[in-house]
């Protein structure tokens, strides 16, 4: 008799269910552990596609030191499009070329998906010509369309969004007619085939490859994205084609030289007009390794 009443005694107890304040301290540790974690998790997620990007912009380094070897010249080239204002350029459809047509390799896992490359993305619509495809877009496919620069209280940027800005102008300040740019340069053809008096860099003219940037996170904005400048926007001067803030609050900059280097956005952001203190910055985005001409 006491023997079954044990065993009746023990079925119950193992039985019984989780008192409520059980129940209560499991939720709390199970909120405080992910409290913990959840910051972990995502600052691992922004490390990953940092070196992501950065493998990105490696590959992109590595395509552009065999355009250079073989044609002696960054690929520069915009073209401008008829009545719409804006222009097209071409370094990104050069580059492609070498990459056995790798388009991932242009989108920043970090960015937004409205940045990958492909012919539904968002922005206007304008289709590559014969003029086009003379320097590199493939007959009929979906121009990287610049956009309207943006205006105080305007309409919104209707450029193709992007990734990745190419140095063109670097920091160049104020030089004596005729502007020549202090970064890669690029001719500008027009639709009719018409060029203009340009400036395309020749990569030996870089004084030193490892302190020369070349591309770089841009601020993905539909403007202009396939650029990247030193300077900031200022209402005067609404630049949207500065160095980005993507990661960690700063930016991937790929060098001449192949190496890739993360900066805060603030540590390579330069003045409107150039001023001399910040002529260490300003030297980074010119090919002559030289800061910009006071104003």
């Amino acid at each position: 008799m006491v023997l079954k009443e044990l065993v009746l005694k023990t079925r119950y107890t193992n039985n019984r269910g989780f008192t409520l304040v059980e129940l209560l301290v499991v939720i709390a540790i199970i909120t405080l552990l992910i409290a913990i974690l959840l910051p972990v998790l995502v600052r691992v997620k922004q490390k990953a596609q940092e070196v992501a990007c950065a493998s990105n912009l490696r590959q992109l380094g590595q395509a552009m030191t065999m355009y250079t070897n073989q044609y002696g010249y960054f690929p520069g080239a915009r073209i401008q499009i008829q009545g719409s204002g804006g222009v097209t350029e071409c370094w990104p459809v050069r580059l492609r070329k070498l990459l056995n047509g790798n388009e991932k390799v242009f989108y920043c896992p970090a960015e937004d998906l409205r940045c990958e490359w492909k012919p539904d993305a968002p922005g206007a619509l304008y289709f590559a010509e014969e003029l086009h495809a003379r320097l590199g877009y493939e007959l009929g496919e979906r121009l990287i369309f610049s956009g309207d620069s943006p205006v105080p209280n305007g309409p919104p940027p209707n450029g193709t969004f992007f990734s990745y800005g190419y140095n063109l102008a670097g920091s160049y300040g104020k030089p004596p007619p005729p502007i020549v740019p202090k970064g890669m340069g690029g001719d500008f053809f027009f639709d009719n085939g018409a060029r203009q008096q340009g400036f395309n860099r020749k990569s030996t003219n870089v004084k030193c490859s490892a302190e020369f940037i070349i591309i770089a996170d841009t601020i993905a904005d539909g403007s202009r994205d396939y650029l990247v400048r030193p300077f900031n926007s200022t209402p005067s001067t609404p630049f949207s084609d500065a160095i980005g803030n993507i990661h960690r609050g700063g930016a991937n900059a790929l060098f001449l030289d192949g190496h890739v280097q993360w900066y805060l956005q603030r540590d390579l952001l330069a003045k409107w007009p150039p001023v001399p203190e910040e002529a260490a910055k300003q030297c980074l985005w010119n090919a002559d390794n030289q800061p910009a001409q006071s104003w």
